[in-house]
């Protein structure tokens, strides 16, 4: 595959974030909002017991993958358009193609979640207690 194909590809990647966006029902939105508040608030206060650790883990190393393979494609296609010596930080802020800043703030964001969710599935695990569980 030739770098003209991979730039090709790329642009159509680019151009479908431009396609208009129906409105998404508002009811549904509160409901999905509802639900996740609930949850939030139930879990801390009763804790449940790990089931499978193994299964945990797998599921999360699995994500960590596909999310760090994003990643990676993002940083690639930033670092093509990226000046010399110019940050990260920089570049975000400046560049021409939003969706690019917000794949990699995204991904890397995922990957920050992903790495807690771990380490609070490992300490639950090693320590017994369910409360450090994501």
């Amino acid at each position: 595959m030739g770098r003209s194909d991979v730039d090709e590809r790329f642009a159509i990647a680019l151009s479908s974030f431009q396609r208009p966006v129906e409105a998404p029902d508002p009811v549904a939105q509160v409901a999905v909002m509802a639900i996740a508040f609930m949850e939030g608030e139930e879990r801390p206060r009763r804790p449940h017991e790990l089931t499978s650790y193994e299964w945990s883990v797998a599921v999360l190393l699995v994500a960590m993958c596909l999310e760090g393979l994003s990643l990676r494609t993002a940083v690639r296609e930033a670092r093509r358009r990226r000046g010399a010596g110019e940050s990260w930080l920089s570049f975000v802020h400046r560049t021409t193609v939003p969706e690019l800043a917000v794949i990699l703030l995204e991904d890397f964001g995922a990957l920050a979640r992903l790495s807690f969710a771990l380490a609070g599935t490992t300490v639950a695990e090693v320590t017994g207690i369910p409360a450090s569980t994501p």
